[in-house]
């Protein structure tokens, strides 16, 4: 599995409310992304909402991932904070708790099942 470009939900067979539920979604994730990038000290909120799996944002990224899984394969990618080269994968999948698989392209962890993908290298 490699992302190789930008797809847009439009795209895919959606209904208009799952479409835009994911662009609003999305406008979340960036507003969170882009205070974490601007100051890491001060927002460290935001930061602490992409780390964390089990975050409100993190949750409902893997909701709408599996709506667009029906017209089309698709994972959620966790966030991971590279900064300082370390990529942390765990083993299992915090979510439902079976073993990750390596996907075919071999730089991926991913959970089947929940659909959500852990990169192994930035």
């Amino acid at each position: 599995m490699v992302c190789g470009k930008k797809i847009l939900v439009k795209s895919f067979n959606v209904p208009e409310t799952v479409a835009l539920a994911f662009n609003g979604w999305n406008k979340k994730y960036k507003a969170l992304h882009d205070d974490w990038v601007s100051d890491k000290i001060i927002h460290r909120d935001s930061g602490q909402a992409l780390k964390d799996d089990l975050s409100e944002i993190n949750l409902e990224g893997i909701t709408l991932s599996q709506d667009l899984t029906k017209e089309r394969e698709t994972y959620f990618l966790l966030f991971n904070d590279n900064a300082l080269g370390e990529v942390t994968v765990p083993d299992l999948c915090p979510y439902c708790g079976i073993k990750l698989v390596l996907s075919g392209r071999q730089r991926v962890m991913c959970c089947p099942d929940c659909r959500i993908a852990f990169e192994l290298e930035a």
